[in-house]
């Protein structure tokens, strides 16, 4: 794969029009604005087909859907539990704090079949950001250091979205989150050679947002940011130690 600063440049300026548009009705009841997983994707093909022709746009893809590349097999249980149990933290927390939530449950129907879609555009995401991404930013900048680069580059992707929905405060907080969970993503990718592992993680974080109160309303990154930054340093201190090596 190329270096990984052209593949940034480029998302973040195709998701322009997407930042501006976005409340904008595409006629198949979605807004403008969720077309915009399909980006990191999009480019991530487009760059491996300038880098290495089909034979690399098929490899990139092919790492989503490789579950044959995660070894030992209990690293999906750490794929999928790690980030709802980050949440779930958050949710005590905020219980114990008092802290005002909103009515209402969802229902598992309803976070089945969002667990279905959530997977089908953190595959478009995760194409991008590890697929693509993960390796030439690893080798500049080690594990951690691309963990804080593509994170830094997705929280900003969704900087436009977050401050118009809920302001300012809320999205520094969830900037905070959104760093912290790709460096453990890229961790994750690191150790299972696999991008099906962060994107399954991908996936629960999604999850994990509609479990709270009130369709996800009831979620506040300021609960959640200080759990997640704690997994994110211990990572950091695994890389420190080479710990992270052996896979």
């Amino acid at each position: 794969m190329g270096p990984p600063v052209p593949f940034f440049v480029l998302v973040l300026l195709l998701g322009v029009p997407f930042w501006v548009f976005g409340g904008a009705d595409t006629g198949f009841g979605l807004p403008v604005g969720s077309l915009q997983a399909l980006l990191p994707a999009i480019v991530a093909t487009m760059l491996a087909w300038r880098d290495d022709g089909r034979s690399g746009v098929r490899a990139m893809w092919g790492q989503a859907f490789d579950t044959a590349r995660v070894r030992p097999r209990w690293w999906f249980a750490v794929a999928i539990g790690l980030m709802p149990a980050v949440l779930l933290c958050a949710y005590a927390s905020m219980r114990l704090a008092g802290h005002g939530l909103p009515p209402g449950r969802p229902s598992p129907t309803m976070l089945a079949i969002a667990a279905c879609v959530f997977f089908v555009g953190a595959t478009f995401e995760e194409i991008g950001w590890t697929g693509y991404a993960a390796a030439p930013a690893q080798a500049r900048w080690g594990t951690l250091g691309a963990g804080m680069a593509i994170g830094s580059v997705w929280a900003l992707w969704h900087v436009a979205l977050w401050s118009g929905q809920h302001g300012w405060a809320w999205t520094a907080w969830q900037c905070a989150f959104t760093v912290a969970a790709r460096v453990v993503m890229v961790w994750l990718w690191h150790r299972t050679d696999s991008v099906l592992a962060p994107l399954l993680t991908h996936t629960t974080i999604n999850v994990g947002y509609l479990a709270f109160p009130a369709q996800g309303s009831g979620y506040d990154p300021a609960f959640a940011a200080p759990f997640a930054i704690a997994g994110a340093c211990v990572v950091a201190w695994r890389a420190r130690t080479g710990a992270h090596e052996a896979r």
